[in-house]
């Protein structure tokens, strides 16, 4: 099977990590971009992918009954759509070039992360309207005396869950390959030089986010750093 296949089935089965099954904290973007980039022959961008996505919501935990942006589906839309785009890798160093996206276009990717993964927040929402009819199914028939099948009710939640993940990320994944494509064929070398250019700062976003509870001397801290680690990135 492609790596292509397997990165779309590990990364559907990942997700019910955080929806349905398990709580492992293996559905959060970090681990995931590893496991997905490693699944899909491309560990470096799947490593540093998910790290950057993963400051964007390191200080927003899921409590009361908020419902976090989907970080883990969203980076691996983005990788798939990396691998799709890709054209294959010929030579001693196609292992290499396999796993080293071109200059630039991880800022791409990037940016596209933060509306992937509010829209992802959908396939959660389906799976709970499914589940809450599910449950009302099943006291229905608790209430009239019968034995239904728990096991067959878990697992259809599972497959709801599973399928909508499927289906999200093939389409983002396409999609987003596709508007790839576009900006390699219409965007000028000067644009991919500037784009090459801001991947060492695309973690400030990240940190940015995670600075915005500071205040005071604090965040006159964290201000001054992450203006001496840019002018070294710089230099």
């Amino acid at each position: 099977m492609p790596p292509i296949l397997w990165g779309l089935l590990a990364a559907s089965l990942l997700n019910l990590d955080r929806q349905s099954f398990g709580h492992n904290m293996l559905a959060r973007p970090l681990a995931t971009g590893f496991l997905i980039g490693w699944a899909t022959a491309q560990p470096q961008a799947g490593l540093t992918l998910g790290l950057w996505a993963e400051l964007l919501w390191l200080a927003r935990p899921p409590l009361g009954g908020f419902i976090v942006p989907n970080g883990g589906l969203a980076v691996s839309a983005a990788l798939l759509a990396w691998g799709l785009a890709a054209s294959p890798a010929t030579g001693p160093d196609a292992a290499l070039a396999a796993g080293r996206p071109t200059p630039g276009s991880l800022t791409l990717l990037f940016a596209a992360v933060p509306p992937l993964a509010h829209l992802a927040v959908n396939v959660e929402r389906l799976a709970r309207a499914r589940s809450t009819r599910m449950v009302a199914r099943l006291e229905a028939e608790l209430l009239e005396g019968a034995s239904p099948p728990l096991l067959w009710y878990n697992l259809r939640g599972l497959l709801v869950t599973l399928a909508a993940s499927l289906v999200f990320l093939a389409v983002s994944a396409a999609a987003l390959a596709g508007l790839l494509k576009l900006a390699e064929a219409g965007l000028p070398a000067a644009a991919w030089a500037a784009l090459a250019k801001f991947e060492p700062f695309a973690p400030l976003a990240g940190l940015t986010v995670l600075a915005e509870n500071l205040h005071g001397r604090r965040l006159l801290a964290f201000a001054a750093l992450m203006t001496a680690c840019c002018v070294f990135q710089a230099l």
